[in-house]
């Protein structure tokens, strides 16, 4: 299952089969500094923090869904989508906003 950033219980569940599913996200691994919240997942090219809560990626393979979930996390959302669409990943992402987007490959995959 996949939890809403911040939440105990699952949100969504997801039915897959020879898929693997990968979420990164900001709301474990953290640091408060002059009461600003910073995620853990920093962009080497700016050295700022991800402005985005969560995001999770479905592929076919462990290594590669926990790849680009983290940098999905670092990357423009539109930008994002469209390399998941490309590659035939599932991702739905968490924007600092709370609210989220997802490809037709991620809702494919929901059963709630």
């Amino acid at each position: 299952g996949v939890r809403q950033p911040g939440e105990k219980s699952f949100t969504f569940v997801l039915a897959l089969s020879d898929k693997a599913v990968a979420t990164s996200g900001d709301y474990e691994n953290f640091v408060i500094r002059d009461g600003k919240k910073y995620s853990h997942i920093v962009s080497p090219v700016t050295g700022l923090s991800s402005d985005k809560k969560q995001v999770t990626v479905i592929c076919p393979e462990p290594l590669e869904a926990d790849i680009y979930a983290t940098a999905f996390m670092l990357m423009d959302s539109d930008k994002a989508l469209r390399m998941a669409d490309a590659r035939g990943m599932g991702v739905m992402i968490y924007g600092g906003d709370g609210q989220s987007v997802s490809n037709e490959i991620f809702r494919e995959h929901l059963t709630r």
